[in-house]
Formats: C-alpha cells, structure tokens, sequence
C-alpha cells in the first residue's frame, strides 16, 4: 500500500515538473532558463520513480513512459539530463520500453549525439531480451531512404546478430519479399522523389538528395 501512494504521489508530481516550460510565460529570460535547468532532473528522477513503483499498473506506467520520452527528446542533450536518464533506465526492468519502441525508433537518427547514442543502446538492451518485438520494426527502417536512418537502423541489427542471427536473417528475408510483391517501381520512385525534395529543399543537402536518387 505504501509503495501504491508513493507511486501515486510521484506520478502526481512528475507532470508538474515536465510542464515546466509554462514557466514565466512565453519569454525566455535568464531566470526562467535557471529555473528551467533546477527542475528537469528532478522531473526524470520522479518520472523514473514513478514508472518503477507502478509495477502492474500498466496504463499509468506507459502515460509516464512516454512522458519521460518527451522530456529526453527535448533536453537530452544536456549533460545532467542525459546522465540522471543513463541512470534511471539501469533502474527499470526493459519491459517498460517494449512497449514504446515505435517512439524509440522515430529518434534512431537524432542530430543530438547524446540522443541517438542512448537510443541506440536501448534499443540494442530491449533487442537482446525482445528480439522478436523490435526486429521487424528494425528491419523497416532498416530500408528506409533516409541515409542517416538506415545506417542506425542497421548498426542496431548488426548487434542483434551476435545473439539472434538468424531471427534477424528471416525477418530481412520476408521484408525483401514483401517489398517486392508489395511495391511497385512507380511508388518506389515517387517515395525516392518526396525524400530527395525533402533534403534538398528542407535540409539543403544535395549530396544526400543525389544518394537517395
């Protein structure tokens, strides 16, 4: 019962903290951004707390997932959030993220270094003890047009071979198959055309337009 309250009494608290940027209004002081760096530890820790004393409260635990996400993606450059994030996720069973993998791919090919090297080591934790849970999630991005994201995609798989090899095999074999008699060359080409667009137009990199053509 004590540790229920505890758990309520943290995921109460977490949001609050998270929604820090309410803070003195829409400008962005010198004050507010000294608030701001004074309550996002806190917030990870609670939020960490809150999802480990959930336990079989699952609903409850995946809202402070995904919150706790929101704020990594967010912050998780800087160098007191990226470690205060290391250690509450060596606090939590693996468990908790097998349910959020979606979320965790979409920023396999963060800019944030901080970022996409603790997403990286996460999704190879989560692969080693659920690799039928994240290798076919894997092997889509693994084909997908965007350099910077098939590589990620694919140094995860790389590492899941040294214990699912042959998982990771079959299930690069049915995605060729089914690219194959799925897809065909026209919406191939049309999907090639809107990325290289995107990179040219959005991000100004004609080396990685001319890759993807």
């Amino acid at each position: 019962a004590m540790a229920v309250a505890d758990a309520m009494a943290r995921h109460a608290y977490a949001p609050t903290a998270a929604d820090v940027d309410a803070l003195s209004g829409v400008r962005r002081t010198a004050h507010y951004a000294a608030q701001l760096h004074g309550v996002l530890v806190p917030a990870v820790n609670a939020f960490v707390q809150a999802i480990a004393l959930s336990g079989a409260q699952q609903q409850s635990s995946l809202q402070d997932t995904l919150r706790l996400l929101a704020l990594w993606f967010k912050y998780g450059a800087q160098r007191d959030v990226d470690a205060a994030l290391r250690a509450g996720f060596a606090r939590l069973s693996i468990d908790t993220f097998v349910h959020v993998i979606p979320q965790l791919i979409a920023r396999i090919a963060s800019r944030v270094t901080r970022i996409r090297t603790l997403v990286h080591q996460l999704l190879s934790a989560v692969g080693a003890q659920h690799p039928q849970a994240l290798v076919y999630p894997l092997t889509v991005a693994s084909k997908s047009v965007s350099r910077q994201r098939l590589t990620a995609a694919r140094a995860v798989l790389a590492s899941m071979r040294t214990h699912s090899a042959r998982l990771v095999e079959q299930a690069l074999s049915v995605s060729r198959e089914l690219i194959r008699v799925a897809i065909l060359w026209p919406e191939m080409w049309h999907e090639a055309l809107e990325e290289a667009s995107k990179l040219y137009f959005t991000q100004r990199d004609v080396h990685g337009m001319f890759d993807v053509l």
